[in-house]
């Protein structure tokens, strides 16, 4: 395997570990709690996620990111132009995640809880993930 390979590989794989950690992050702030301690600890365990999985994750996917366009900007940039629609996508996504992230903070130090923004930030997560998936693999353009 080439260094190009082997370098979109590693992005992909932190875009899974990203895009999944975040996923989960929202899944565990989604939930019912039944106490403000229980929607504490919840908070928490999604805070931890974020910092720990999703955030380094999502910085190691960035630096190949930014690796890997700046090797072959003509080819990614002028030959094909699927990575201007890719990226656009994927801005939405990081901006997902930092705004799960803050709410993942802000239910972690209150214990409430707001399951209906949540579901909505969630629901364009999921297809900002989508959409930056089809880019990257269809290439319409």
């Amino acid at each position: 395997m080439n260094w190009h390979g082997l370098m979109l590989t590693l992005h992909l794989f932190f875009d899974m570990l990203w895009v999944g950690s975040t996923i989960a992050m929202a899944v565990l702030l989604l939930g019912p709690s039944k106490t403000a301690k229980i929607g504490q600890e919840k908070g928490n365990a999604a805070l931890e996620l974020y910092q720990k999985v999703a955030n380094p994750s999502f910085s190691g996917a960035f630096f190949l990111g930014c690796l890997l366009l700046y090797q072959r900007p003509t080819y990614y940039f002028v030959d094909t132009k699927f990575m201007h629609g890719k990226l656009l996508f994927a801005v939405i996504v990081v901006v997902l995640t930092h705004v799960l992230g803050a709410k993942a903070k802000k239910q972690s130090e209150s214990g409430t809880e707001n399951s209906s923004s949540i579901k909505v930030l969630l629901a364009l997560l999921l297809l900002g993930a989508f959409l930056t998936s089809y880019f990257g693999v269809v290439k319409p353009f």
